[in-house]
């Protein structure tokens, strides 16, 4: 088995299992993970969340640092969308403030993104709004995520 192939098998694993990165970022299916800052901001307006892409990496590297970087997760809300064959889910991680975002092919089940955040708060809906996977969380912010590039995630608070 190729080194690759190693850790697309462990992400398929891991995911099985409702666990994902507690980083920061958008895991692929390949292994890339983009590293992600997440900034909550409280003023007397409420929450306001600021997210931007920080730099590319890849979970092999991430896992030399941290073995045990996986958090459970817990699917809160889902969306099929056949048009795509994606298969979309949100919900929480382990901790209050964690939320995750993630698109499964429907024809095979296999992951092919996941985006989670340790300070978006649990996302409670979704669903596919001109071509990109639009989540809300808990705070009430509409998240939205490029389908292609979920990287390129925009925050409305």
């Amino acid at each position: 088995m190729s080194e690759n192939g190693s850790v697309e098998n462990l992400i398929q694993e891991k995911w099985k299992d409702e666990l994902c990165p507690g980083v920061n970022g958008v895991l692929f299916s390949d292994g890339e993970l983009i590293l992600m800052e997440c900034v909550l901001l409280m003023h007397e307006r409420g929450a306001q969340v600021r997210v931007r892409p920080l730099a590319r990496s890849t979970l092999r590297s991430a896992l030399e640092f941290n073995e045990n970087l996986w958090a459970f997760i817990t699917e809160l809300a889902s969306y099929s969308w056949a048009e795509g064959n994606i298969r979309l889910s949100c919900g929480e991680g382990s901790m209050g403030s964690d939320g995750y975002v993630a698109a499964v092919r429907i024809s095979d089940d296999r992951l092919v993104w996941a985006a989670f955040f340790d300070c978006s708060n649990p996302f409670e809906e979704i669903k596919v709004v001109n071509g990109e996977v639009v989540v809300v969380s808990t705070y009430g912010h509409r998240w939205s995520f490029p389908i292609e590039h979920p990287e390129r995630v925009m925050v409305q608070s």
